[in-house]
């Protein structure tokens, strides 16, 4: 099966053909990489579909994002620190060199939680 999805809020069928190929539906919603290797993300997964090489629309069901974060706003934070500390304690030529597009992606995910919560936490 290729690599293929849709997205559900602007209709847009995205390919990944090969490893490193990312590529993101017009509104940036869902997007997929890795060609073969089915590699998948979105900001809402009730608007990801997966298009099979005969063109079916087939709805996902992703279980593991309920419990994704289930945490509160304060520990989001705390891992958002954690991750900012690990990364201030690599020696400077590997802070100079690239991030990949999951790293990128998961940072943002967890700052688009933390933005959820509308409470304060100092």
């Amino acid at each position: 099966m290729r690599n293929r999805a849709k997205c559900k809020k602007c209709n847009k069928v995205i390919e990944s053909f090969h490893l490193h190929d990312y590529v993101n539906c017009s509104c940036g919603e869902i997007s997929v990489s890795g060609g073969s290797n089915m590699y998948c993300a979105a900001i809402n997964w009730d608007n990801f579909l997966r298009v099979d090489d005969m063109d079916n629309v087939i709805v996902v069901q992703v279980s593991a994002e309920k419990h994704l974060f289930k945490q509160t706003k304060k520990e989001l934070l705390e891992m958002l620190k954690i991750m900012i500390e690990n990364i201030e304690k690599l020696p400077e030529h590997v802070l100079q060199t690239p991030i990949s597009h999951y790293d990128h992606l998961t940072a943002l995910m967890l700052i688009y939680e933390i933005a959820k919560y509308s409470d304060d936490v100092t």
